[in-house]
């Protein structure tokens, strides 16, 4: 008899483990994204050159993002908000003056790229989701200002 009541026992266990997933699987689909879905993203490519031409290896290349999304923070105390995401990711070109951002977020940007001794230029772009922008930079030479 004790053989049985626990032959039941398990059975009984089973059956319900079984049940148990299955009617939630019955439930209606959520039509709402989960909270943890991933940003739209696109690429960055471009090439850096001074003024005849000449590609710059080794230039910092700056991409800043033009409208941070604000979050409460809950992680330093006296502090209400931060940005969702660094305000700028910053690179160097290679030897042929080239660089690439890779998974950045849609929307309007601000490059900015800079050699010592060569210059500085600034272009905007816009990144599209699944899409790769391309950009050219030309070095000037910075003006001093007036006194």
């Amino acid at each position: 008899m004790t053989h049985n009541k626990t032959l039941l026992t398990a059975l009984l266990a089973l059956t319900i483990s079984a049940a148990i997933p299955a009617a939630f699987s019955l439930a209606a689909p959520s039509t709402t994204p989960p909270a943890t879905a991933p940003k739209e993203l696109g690429s960055l490519t471009g090439t850096v050159v001074d003024s005849t031409g000449k590609p710059v290896a080794g230039a910092i290349v700056r991409l800043h993002h033009h409208h941070h999304a604000k979050a409460t923070s809950t992680t330093q105390p006296g502090s209400t908000t931060k940005p969702a995401h660094p305000a700028f990711r910053e690179t160097t070109t290679d030897a042929n003056g080239n660089f690439t951002f890779a998974n950045v977020h849609a929307g309007h940007h601000l490059v900015v790229a800079r050699d010592k001794g060569v210059g500085h230029a600034e272009a905007k772009v816009e990144i599209t989701a699944g899409q790769a922008a391309t950009t050219h930079l030309t070095l000037e030479k910075s003006k001093p200002a007036a006194k």
